[in-house]
């Protein structure tokens, strides 16, 4: 037998410490504490569970939640991917017999059928789909999008016995390198391009020939007054931070619905000194997104100190936009008492607070606002319909991007620039301790007031900048095609000949002459027909009959047709009215269609104009804004009484 040990220490032990209780680890019921029994309580008073029915009945509406479970994807994207669905969903029954049975959605997932038809439902995809307007071919990132969509399709709905098979059949045989060898070959077979369209960048030259233009719409319209305001103010705040629409309006339908975008109440105004204002927004939905957590930024935008870059100054904008809605707290008598208001920070109205910071405008009414939210797309698509009217090319917000990212990395660092462009993010570093965008500047080192960490004199990048690309640039080839006859378009009497050839006028005109005629049956005869039918000549002619004495010889209406007479008259009227809006859709679609050629031009064509031509228009790009120049003289004193009189004369 082994030696038997023997504790030297036993003696010293205690004897309250020489025997323990074993413990008692069979499991007992655990204790049920007040929160647990506050949220029981909940659940039984929130689904008014009295009996075993009401339990089933509650059991199965919890159940129900499984159902319609919202996709994290966005809108758009599952759009495309619907429709993507459904043109396989057609491709394939177009190959089905006519005494074949039409097959499920679900059938058409079969790992037989789409292992035979996938080759050539891209080959069909490429073949029927016609390019976009301006474009002789599709574009190959457009067949590679439809190559993703389609593998994220086979992964979705390929089942087999009930389970997922989409993995595993494109990993057998190595399907998917297959047909990503057939996107390749298709590519080059059918001669897609490969190579992406133009990509301009708008500098403050080409930001004040568009804002010029906004102003010039606005000055003789008081209802476009607000609108330009808005808008104004949109772009140069853009143009400043380098904000993406989807951070300034709601970016799709689903973010109205969940009101996520930006509202008055993440704006804030802050006041350093007369006419030296800084506004401060909170982004809460960087680019749309709808994470867990809220994609945050701050952007802060200090008023401009030299007069002559009043143009470019957001904050300028964003005050006369608020104010002109109306959203401050103090309700002031006029432009001047605000100017003169030193309170540190002006309050918005708590009740604006939740009111949109960019209102949708209402359809077919120009420059009036509704109660919604402008959309990124309407906002992008505003952009570009601006600047075809200033004959600039046809751009969205990230123009103004491009020439921030180049700018930025030439005065701060390209590393920095990816920060300021929010293209460096992730990290705690990023996400919880830097400030980012609020350390600098933004509005004075866009316009060149003070100096970046990589220049020596303010300015010195943005002047270096212009003179390499100035000559070449947008503006200058703007300036020098609206000097040139051959860019004015047709004149009013050659668009009105075009219009009265317009299928649609004869058409109309038409109507008009059977309508007319179907009048003059219901009257005695005439002794004279009006030269133009019109609503003035019919009204006048309807006027005589039913106004002029009995003995005159005025014609009458034919005893038994006065009720069909008067039928008719309005039917003319309406005819009358639906022909003016009809001229006046076909003159914008000519107008549009003349400053779309000029800016395709600009887009895709050769430079114009001799080395004088571009060398005056790069001195007028340089030279001071005429609506700008009085308050850039005046001195601070005499800036608020410069500015309230600008705004009067240009705006009020």
């Amino acid at each position: 037998m082994p030696p038997t040990f023997i504790n030297p220490f036993a003696d010293a032990i205690e004897p309250r410490f020489r025997t323990q209780p074993v413990p008692d680890f069979r499991p007992q019921t655990p204790l049920r504490t007040s929160r647990r029994k506050r949220f029981t309580e909940a659940i039984i008073s929130g689904f008014q569970i009295t009996s075993d029915a009401d339990r089933e009945r509650a059991s199965a509406e919890a159940a129900r939640e499984a159902e319609n479970i919202r996709s994290r994807a966005a809108p758009k994207t599952l759009l495309k991917n619907q429709r993507i669905k459904e043109c396989w969903i057609d491709y394939i029954h177009v190959f089905r017999l006519e005494n074949q049975p039409r097959l499920r959605d679900d059938e058409v997932w079969q790992p037989e059928l789409v292992e035979t038809q996938m080759f050539g439902f891209l080959t069909t995809m490429v073949k029927y789909t016609p390019p976009r307007k301006g474009f002789d071919t599709l574009h190959a990132t457009t067949l590679l999008s439809w190559y993703n969509t389609f593998i994220r399709l086979i992964v979705e709905n390929m089942q087999v016995d009930g389970k997922s098979y989409g993995f595993t059949f494109l990993r057998d045989k190595d399907r998917i390198s297959k047909l990503k060898d057939k996107v390749q070959q298709l590519i080059f077979d059918k001669k897609l391009s490969r190579i992406t369209k133009p990509k301009f960048g708008f500098s403050r030259h080409e930001i004040k020939i568009l804002l010029t233009t906004i102003l010039d719409a606005s000055n003789h319209s008081s209802t476009q007054r607000m609108f330009a305001f808005q808008s104004i103010f949109a772009i140069t705040v853009a143009f400043c931070g380098a904000l993406r629409p989807s951070s300034l309006a709601a970016a799709n339908a689903l973010a109205i619905e969940q009101d996520q975008y930006l509202h008055i109440g993440d704006c804030q105004l802050f006041v350093h000194g007369p006419l030296d204002w800084e506004i401060r927004i909170h982004v809460t939905n960087f680019k749309g997104s709808f994470g867990i957590t809220a994609s945050e930024q701050y952007h802060r935008y200090r008023s401009l100190k030299m007069g002559h870059n009043l143009l470019f100054d957001p904050t300028v904008w964003a005050v006369l936009n608020w104010f002109s809605r109306g959203v401050f707290l103090k309700k002031y008598k006029d432009f001047a008492e605000f100017c003169n208001d030193n309170s540190a920070e002006i309050q918005f109205d708590p009740n604006k607070k939740s009111e949109p910071a960019l209102l949708a405008g209402l359809p077919g009414q120009n420059g009036k606002f509704s109660d919604k939210p402008m959309t990124s797309s309407n906002l992008t698509e505003i952009f570009a319909a601006w600047c075809e009217k200033a004959l600039l090319p046809r751009c969205g917000f990230g123009a103004m991007r491009r020439f921030k990212a180049d700018m930025w990395g030439m005065q701060l660092g390209f590393e920095l620039a990816q920060v300021l462009m929010n293209h460096a993010r992730g990290g705690v570093y990023h996400n919880a301790y830097t400030k980012k965008n609020e350390n600098y500047d933004l509005p004075a080192l866009a316009m060149g007031e003070i100096a970046g960490s990589l220049e020596k004199a303010p300015g010195e990048v943005i002047k270096r900048m212009e003179d390499q690309q100035m000559f070449i640039g947008v503006a200058v080839e703007c300036l020098v095609r609206t000097t040139q006859d051959t860019d004015k378009g047709k004149t009013k009497a050659e668009r009105a000949e075009v219009v009265e050839d317009h299928p649609d006028i004869i058409a109309h005109n038409q109507l008009v002459d059977n309508a007319f005629t179907e009048l003059l049956e219901c009257l005695t005869p005439l002794t004279s027909i009006p030269s133009k039918l019109a609503t003035r000549s019919v009204n006048a002619l309807m006027n005589k009959v039913l106004n002029e004495p009995e003995d005159s010889d005025c014609p009458r209406i034919v005893p038994g047709k006065e009720i069909r007479c008067h039928v008719i008259h309005a039917r003319l009227l309406d005819l009358f009215r639906r022909g003016y809006r009809i001229k006046a859709n076909i003159n914008r679609l000519i107008k549009d269609g003349e400053a779309q050629e000029i800016t395709h031009a600009i887009k895709y064509g050769s430079c114009t104009g001799t080395v004088e031509d571009r060398h005056e228009a790069i001195k007028q790009s340089h030279a001071l804004d005429c609506r700008v120049f009085e308050v850039g003289v005046k001195s601070l004193s005499t800036l608020v009484i410069t500015l309230v009189s600008w705004t009067q004369c240009a705006f009020f």
